[in-house]
């Protein structure tokens, strides 16, 4: 009766580990299809990304090129001001499009930092003069201030730096009241 038992036991308990293990299997599959599912959603989002952002590219350069042509033919001071902004501003939507296509990149981990040497400060200024306008409308007053005269060279990456600052200044004037 004891051997009976003991037969029974193992058998039973041979039986739940198969069990067991079928289950195992049955998880790590759907894990699998679930895993490829998902990679392939974020593939159609990469590729959506990248055809948007190339038809976006287009009408873009097509703004951008007619407006330095007019800036090279300067006749009011006012306008060639207001051209300039639209020309800085074309420039940093075009930057904001290659972004989106360098989205593929950096889902991949292939991004990089593109270091250079140069004024800082001269960026900072630069993205600050294209937010006076909507600073303007909106009623809030924007300054600039550099404390060092001279300018110092640093070495950074200017498209990521004029990301932040773009967000930064952005997101003050969004939430600043009047």
């Amino acid at each position: 009766l004891c051997y009976l038992l003991l037969f029974a036991w193992a058998a039973w308990r041979a039986y739940l580990f198969q069990i067991q293990r079928v289950r195992e299997r049955e998880q790590l599959a759907f894990e699998h299809r679930e895993m490829e599912r998902v990679k392939a959603l974020e593939q159609m989002k990469t590729n959506f990304f990248s055809n948007v952002t190339h038809e976006f590219r287009t009408p873009l350069t097509l703004i951008a090129e007619p407006v330095r042509q007019l800036l090279h033919n300067p006749r009011d001071p006012e306008l060639t001001a207001k051209l300039r902004l639209v020309d800085r501003n074309s420039q940093h939507l075009l930057q904001l499009v290659n972004q989106l296509l360098d989205m593929a990149k950096l889902e991949s981990g292939q991004m990089s930092l593109d270091l250079r040497r140069g004024d800082l400060g001269q960026i900072v200024r630069d993205v600050f003069e294209t937010f006076l306008p909507l600073a303007e409308k909106r009623g809030v007053k924007l300054t600039f201030r550099q404390d060092s005269k001279d300018s110092q060279n640093f070495e950074f990456d200017p498209g990521k730096v004029e990301l932040v600052l773009n967000n930064l200044i952005s997101n003050a004037l969004k939430f600043t009241p009047e």
